[in-house]
C-alpha cells in the first residue's frame, strides 16, 4: 500500500474549499428555512403574533397560535363575626347591664371595665359602685371592696345592696358583730330585702353560739 492509501484525506481536493463571504453566504442558505413550494420565499417568523391574523403577517394565515387564559375566581372575603367587636355602650345603664353579663360568664376584668364605663357616665351611680365592690370583693380585694360598698351606701339613702355587701365583706373577714350592724342598717332602708334578713339571721345565730360558749348556763 502507497503513503497516499495510508492517508484518509489524501485524494480529497482543498483546492475550491476558501473561509470567505461566499462560504458564510452558503451556511446562511442552509440554516435560513426553505418555503414548502419552490420560489415562495422563506417564513418570516417576527411578524408571528399570538391572536388571530391580520394583515401584518398574510403569509402566515392558518399558523397562528391562540392561548385561552382562564383566570381563577377572585374569592369572596366573608368578614369573621367573631372578629367584629361591638360598640361600647352609650349610656350608664347598658354598661351595668353588659358588666353583670360579664360577671356571670366569670370575666370579672371585662365586669371591672364595664362598671368603671357606667361610673364614669354617672359618677353617682350607686348601683354601678356596689356592683364594682362585688367585683373587688370576689376577687380578694377588700380593701377597694369597701370603699365601693360605702360610696355607694353614701349617694343613695334607699340602697341597701351595698349593706349586704358590706355585712358579707366582714362576714367573710371573720367579723360577725361588724357584719350584722351592716346587715341590720341594711335592712333598716329596705325590710323586704330577702338576702339581708336571711344574712342577719345567720349571723344572729352564730353570734348567740358564741356568748353561749363564753358565758354558759
Amino acid at each position: 500500500m502507497s503513503q497516499q492509501d495510508d492517508n484518509p484525506i489524501a485524494n480529497i481536493d482543498f483546492s475550491k474549499w476558501t473561509l470567505g463571504s461566499g462560504d458564510e453566504k452558503k451556511a446562511e442558505e442552509q440554516v435560513q428555512p426553505k418555503s414548502e413550494k419552490p420560489g415562495e420565499p422563506a417564513v418570516d417568523f417576527s411578524n408571528w403574533s399570538l391572536d388571530s391574523p391580520t394583515q401584518d403577517n398574510p403569509g402566515v394565515t392558518g399558523q397562528t397560535l391562540t392561548i385561552n387564559m382562564v383566570q381563577s375566581p377572585t374569592p369572596s372575603i366573608v368578614p369573621n363575626p367573631t372578629l367584629v367587636s361591638e360598640p361600647d355602650p352609650s349610656t350608664p345603664d347598658e354598661w351595668i347591664v353588659m358588666g353583670e353579663d360579664a360577671f356571670a360568664d366569670s370575666d370579672f376584668g371585662e365586669a371591672e371595665r364595664c362598671f368603671v364605663g357606667a361610673i364614669r357616665l354617672n359618677p353617682i351611680s350607686s348601683m354601678a359602685l356596689s356592683n364594682l365592690g362585688v367585683v373587688y370583693h370576689t376577687q380578694g380585694n377588700l380593701d377597694v371592696a369597701e370603699r365601693c360598698y360605702l360610696k355607694a351606701a353614701a349617694l343613695d339613702e334607699h340602697h341597701a345592696d351595698s349593706f349586704y355587701g358590706l355585712a358579707k365583706l366582714w362576714c367573710d373577714n371573720g367579723d360577725n358583730g361588724l357584719a350584722l350592724r351592716y346587715a341590720a342598717r341594711g335592712l333598716q332602708r329596705a325590710p323586704e330585702h330577702q338576702e339581708l334578713a336571711e344574712l342577719a339571721t345567720q349571723l344572729a345565730g352564730a353570734i348567740d353560739a358564741q356568748l353561749a360558749e363564753l358565758h354558759p348556763a
